[in-house]
């Protein structure tokens, strides 16, 4: 069974955020849909962190990152094995940022 979670909902941004972070212990896969819909002008870095406890957070030993936006795009990434407990969308965001994007997690037991 899939179970579908967004990360960031698709929204209007200006600065780095954090998003929500996704419960993953039952889950043995995930694929992460990134879409960037609109862009008006900096970059967009999104990374994936792991986490126990859905507050401590920390990069996977290999970093689980999307190409750096600069204009629209989608985006698939898929992650398998060790996920930890909890995972977590980071969007950094540089120069004079202003994009709408989305990040949607779906998981597979």
């Amino acid at each position: 069974m899939a179970t579908k979670h967004p990360l960031f909902g698709s929204a209007q941004r200006t600065a780095t955020e954090n998003s929500v972070g996704m419960d993953v212990r039952n889950y043995l896969t995930v694929d992460l849909y990134l879409d960037v819909t609109a862009f008006v002008s900096g970059t967009l870095d999104v990374t994936i962190e792991s986490g126990p406890d859905n507050s401590t957070w920390f990069a996977f030993p290999t970093p689980v990152a999307f190409a750096q936006a600069v204009g629209t795009t989608t985006e698939l990434l898929s992650l398998a094995g060790n996920l930890g407990a909890f995972i977590r969308g980071v969007a950094t965001m540089g120069g004079a940022p202003d994009m709408t994007f989305s990040l949607i997690a779906v998981a597979k037991a």
